[in-house]
């Protein structure tokens, strides 16, 4: 795969975290905490689908012949990376802030 198409998967990855932010931003418990699990447990799944598909972005930007310049494209892929996992880590105590009511 090239660059570009990476670079665009990436981007796709971005764009879903960027919803995901929104809804943290936004989210506010109700008084149901079953339905509030149930929409946590929905973003920390769609979170884990793309970590996974992260995870086969950096595979395959590290198959890329030796002269292409990964520079700005690994810079960026872990700043994707580290913001996924804090969301991840978001959900996962909210969660159990949930499980604990």
């Amino acid at each position: 795969m090239s660059l570009a198409a990476l670079n665009r998967r990436r981007g796709a990855f971005k764009t879903k975290l960027n919803k995901i932010e929104t809804f943290i931003k936004e989210f506010q418990p109700s008084d149901n905490s079953k339905k509030d699990t149930i929409l946590l447990n929905t973003k920390l799944t769609s979170v884990n689908d793309i970590l996974r598909g992260h995870d086969q972005i950096k595979c395959e930007l590290c198959a890329l012949p030796d002269d292409v310049d990964l520079k700005d494209a690994l810079e960026l892929t872990i700043e994707l990376e580290e913001d996924a996992q804090e969301m991840k880590l978001y959900f996962q105590i909210h969660q159990k802030c949930q499980v604990s009511k």
